[in-house]
């Protein structure tokens, strides 16, 4: 084999590890953007949750302005997790009713914010596993490839440092058309 043939091997060879880097990164991107979205509904949910608790705490006021057993009482309830219309009777008045739901829109803003961290974990976990890949195909790239030869991806190995999943996709099918690859 001659040494031009060697090179245009080692070439192909280390263009195949830039490929697979590349696809990696698209396939991540997915799960990254999907992972992020839901990071972001988990911190909505936590905002409701705090709007919740504000809401809840200020009717509770209102009643301990009037009457301080009764909204200690209340909050004692709440605290226990029974504070219910069965529990506090249907005849207590307004400020007692909007006591009770306010604690019962506080339990379903926590049962969302619940269900968006499972919802944000499981997302999290699956953009996890994609940018493993990532990481090692960009690995058995470095280890097969010259200073020279990583100058196609040196702007790719800036965004790993921070990953945004729309611009890897996008850099990543860039390359690829650059290497007359399909997207």
């Amino acid at each position: 084999m001659t040494i031009i043939a060697e090179r245009i091997e080692r070439l192909r060879e280390v263009e195949g590890l830039e490929v697979a880097v590349l696809r990696a990164g698209i396939a991540w991107a997915g799960p990254g953007q999907k992972a992020a979205e839901a990071k972001q509904k988990m911190v909505n949910a936590e905002h409701q949750v705090q709007m919740a608790q504000d809401d809840f705490r200020r009717a509770l006021r209102a009643v301990e302005a009037r009457d301080v057993a009764l909204g200690t009482e209340l909050f004692r309830l709440h605290n226990a997790g029974n504070l219910s219309r069965e529990t506090v009777g249907s005849d207590g008045g307004a400020l007692v009713r909007d006591v009770i739901s306010a604690d019962e829109a506080l339990g379903k803003a926590r049962t969302k914010t619940k269900e968006a961290q499972d919802a944000s974990s499981a997302a999290h976990g699956a953009s996890n596993i994609a940018w493993r890949s990532v990481l090692l195909a960009l690995d058995a790239f470095r280890g097969a490839a010259s200073l020279a030869d990583a100058t196609g991806l040196a702007r790719l190995v800036d965004r790993v440092a921070r990953p945004e999943p729309g611009d890897i996709a996008e850099g990543c099918k860039e390359r690829l058309r650059a290497l007359g690859e399909k997207a």
